[in-house]
């Protein structure tokens, strides 16, 4: 077959400034037919040459991208740093509300900027937008705890909630998977384990629970009636988070089950002629 018959592939509207060249010499083969190059008897195609100038570009494209994604986990991990730094040094207290903005508005920027610009076509693999509901796991945890939770809690949760529709609504079995196993299971045997402790405690007339929590002035005992809000949230965001992935995995079986029965007829229809 034809080098000129592969399809090239997409590349940036500097493609057509591309001067043909030889390959082994750099000689100008601009304006010449098909043949041998003049300067070193290399033979040349000029649709070849256009398809190894495609994939020149599109190696070089694909460099960038790397070097920014690269660049990302760089800027998210300094910048988590950053705010754990000021937190521990008292500088953003970690019961403030305004501690709570910022580090949301950071990871709302943060996410929008990874799918913009860094993965552009993040949905074809959608599961790897799972690595952003970590933060917001630990920020569920420690907003639970202070006297704002009745709003940050439910903005926390609204936000995981929304991560993971996205993520198992682009790539349901995958993203079920990793939900099930890192997610969903260990979050409810851990809410349901904290709020049984904190309920046995209630029911002994004591208020302090054998559980800590973290403050500008080291680890504190949480109250019983804290730890109770704690484990009730964390149940919550399971169950929801379970509902949402049984919805698209139940999708996803019935359009596999479909495709499986279009590709089963159209092998019967083919066995049949052959």
């Amino acid at each position: 077959m034809n080098i000129a018959d592969e399809t090239l592939p997409e590349i940036s509207p500097l493609f057509t400034e591309f001067t043909p060249s030889c390959l082994d010499c750099g000689y100008e083969l601009k304006g010449l037919p098909d043949g041998k190059c003049p300067e070193c008897g290399l033979r040349f195609e000029h649709e070849a040459l256009k398809l190894h100038h495609a994939v020149l570009l599109e190696q070089r494209r694909e460099s960038r991208a790397r070097w920014k994604r690269q660049g990302w986990h760089v800027f998210f991990g300094a910048a988590a740093l950053s705010m754990f730094i000021c937190t521990v040094n008292g500088i953003l207290p970690i019961f403030s509300p305004i501690t709570f903005v910022i580090a949301f508005v950071v990871w709302a920027g943060a996410l929008i900027y990874w799918t913009k610009y860094v993965e552009p076509g993040w949905f074809v693999q959608a599961h790897r937008i799972l690595g952003f509901v970590l933060p917001l796991a630990i920020m569920l945890l420690i907003v639970s705890g202070t006297p704002h939770r009745t709003w940050s809690v439910p903005v926390t949760l609204a936000a995981m909630v929304g991560v993971c529709f996205v993520a198992v609504r682009g790539s349901p079995l995958v993203s079920s998977l990793v939900l099930l196993v890192a997610a969903i299971v260990p979050m409810m045997i851990a809410g349901m384990l904290i709020r049984h402790h904190a309920a046995s405690i209630l029911a002994k007339g004591f208020g302090w629970t054998e559980l800590d929590k973290p403050t500008t002035n080291g680890w504190k005992p949480l109250l019983a009636s804290e730890a109770l809000q704690i484990g009730l949230a964390m149940e919550v965001a399971s169950i929801a988070i379970a509902c949402i992935v049984a919805f698209f995995v139940r999708r996803a079986m019935v359009r596999l089950r479909r495709l499986s029965n279009e590709g089963r007829h159209a092998g019967n229809f083919w066995q049949q002629r052959v």
